[in-house]
């Protein structure tokens, strides 16, 4: 649906409003995570705010056939990952972005916390000739317990102290497996919010050990925004085959089912406090989710995963679409320069990360697109403006090739269950 036209417009609570975005918006939908992927909006949203795009929605019951609870999250968000200025946030809400996402790690909740204060009010006032919308009609996302929950490896200093070192700089007891209560205690106060709509498990990893084989996309990664996309390198391909011998192959000195259970366990406590409205994760693929499923009290709402077309992560998706967990992806930025996706851009008259996004949300995937820049706040939004063709698609998904440009995930197991002690947590 490309060169839709932005002729008639209408005044919503003092805001122009596309005629034709909204009635498109009203009348398709994308199909996809838990049967219910789609693009309605609550009437009492649409009258207040500028936000338009998809919604995502989930099961939040921890017997997927059991009817329950319908969860909603817009389905483009505002990533603020090494974002510390306060004025950008407040901008991404003016341009019509509902849904932040933050986590622990950015060390950015203040800014985030001091963007929503400025922007959210229910007397109706307008802030940049935007009215200003309740708390309770944003969403905004955070992640815990991103580092292992303890440093010990089994391997002499020398080496230990090399992995240490290049894997886990900024270590922070708060932000580690199994102190979760502790790390939203943190970003609550930092921030000034009362409570979260989302909170992740970071990430699955439970020993420095692999935390280094699933992070080393991050330290050898050959990708930047303003050059082609390189292929790997040998030196890569080396790596990438020892992380997974030492995953598979070397005993690590904590339990790992423990410890993700632990984390788990906490943050299901915090969604009983009400500092949670849901919890999810981050980075785990089927079989963690399985042994996630084994000892869940509450489904996750959200798997936020690395999603492009190069790392398509079909299976993951599909077993979260069987089991009403929507998926939202993360990395979408790091394949506009693929010659493919150029290509595709200059056919729609669109730019490469608007083909991207587009690909992701006709999938039914959530999205979280980082800019600094207004325009490109506005251009990602936009992405909802158009459509691909079916052979378009196609071509994008024929594109996968299970690359991980950030984590790789696909190195870690779910470990074998071991008897627990009575009190789980740290």
């Amino acid at each position: 649906m490309s060169g839709m036209s932005h002729g008639m417009s209408v005044g919503v609570s003092g805001v122009v409003v596309p005629v034709c975005w909204l009635c498109w918006l009203m009348s398709c939908s994308v199909g996809g995570v838990g049967g219910v992927i789609g693009v309605s909006l609550p009437k009492d949203m649409m009258a207040r705010t500028t936000y338009y795009g998809g919604v995502l929605k989930f099961r939040t019951q921890a017997d997927p056939t059991t009817p329950g609870e319908q969860g909603r999250m817009p389905q483009i968000g505002f990533g603020t990952g090494g974002i510390f200025d306060s004025r950008v946030i407040l901008n991404a809400l003016q341009v019509g972005y509902r849904h932040i996402d933050t986590a622990l790690l950015y060390g950015n909740q203040k800014q985030i916390g001091e963007a929503i204060r400025n922007f959210s009010r229910d007397d109706g006032s307008e802030y940049g000739g935007v009215a200003r919308v309740s708390r309770k009609d944003l969403f905004v996302t955070t992640k815990l317990g991103f580092y292992p929950t303890q440093m010990a490896l089994p391997l002499p200093p020398v080496i230990r102290d090399f992995v240490n070192n290049t894997s886990v700089k900024g270590y922070s007891r708060e932000n580690a497996k199994g102190f979760e209560k502790i790390g939203i205690e943190q970003s609550l106060s930092e921030s000034g919010l009362s409570y979260f709509d989302l909170c992740l498990v970071h990430t699955p990893v439970t020993s420095s050990l692999t935390f280094w084989t699933s992070e080393y996309p991050h330290e050898f990664t050959n990708w930047k925004h303003d050059e082609p996309i390189k292929p790997i390198s040998w030196i890569q391909w080396a790596v990438s085959h020892l992380a997974r011998v030492l995953s598979n192959h070397l005993t690590f000195p904590d339990n790992g089912y423990r410890s993700r259970k632990r984390a788990w366990k906490n943050l299901e406590a915090l969604q009983k406090e009400g500092k949670c409205r849901y919890i999810g994760v981050s980075n785990y693929e089927v079989p963690l989710l399985q042994e996630l499923m084994e000892y869940a009290e509450v489904l996750p709402a959200v798997n936020q995963l690395e999603i492009h077309p190069l790392r398509q992560m079909k299976e993951v998706r599909k077993f979260c679409e069987d089991n009403g967990i929507a998926v939202v992806g993360y990395g979408t930025g790091v394949v506009i320069n693929h010659p493919v996706i150029k290509e595709l851009g200059n056919k729609y008259n669109k730019s490469p990360a608007q083909i991207v996004l587009r690909w992701a949300i006709q999938s039914g995937i959530g999205v979280i697109p980082k800019t600094t820049r207004e325009s490109r706040m506005r251009s990602n939004l936009e992405s909802f403006k158009f459509k691909l063709d079916v052979p378009d698609m196609k071509i994008l998904s024929d594109l996968d090739e299970g690359r991980a440009f950030y984590w790789e995930t696909s190195n870690l197991h779910a470990r074998e269950k071991q008897p627990q002690p009575q009190n789980d947590e740290l």
